[in-house]
């Protein structure tokens, strides 16, 4: 599924992001589900650690730092999004259904 994503993504704001995304993807990686997910459990624990520590030594988060792992976050959420032929949009949109139904929130 990597490469060009599904044509009902093309309208999507967000499609470039993926797409650019998944021009530095480089299938020597291997299955990109695996990267994905390893990876996106990996930086979410660098953005973890990077709050942590900042609270943990009573300093200021390192934004730009913080930023950084939050790109690398955006990164492996687009491989894991291309691989399942789905945007941004749709998972968002597809979260908030989710939640709604859950918290009876409506529309």
């Amino acid at each position: 599924m990597s490469g060009e994503p599904p044509d009902f993504c093309v309208k999507s704001p967000q499609v470039p992001y993926i797409k650019q995304a998944m021009s530095t993807y480089s299938s020597h990686l291997g299955d990109q589900l695996i990267v994905g997910a390893l990876g996106l459990a990996g930086e979410t624990g660098e953005v973890v650690d990077i709050i942590k520590k900042a609270r943990i030594e009573n300093r200021e988060i390192d934004r730009n730092h913080l930023i950084e792992e939050l790109g690398d976050v955006m990164w492996y959420l687009a491989v894991l999004c291309d691989e399942l032929g789905v945007t941004f949009e749709k998972v968002q949109d597809k979260n908030i259904e989710k939640l709604r139904l859950r918290y009876s929130l409506g529309g």
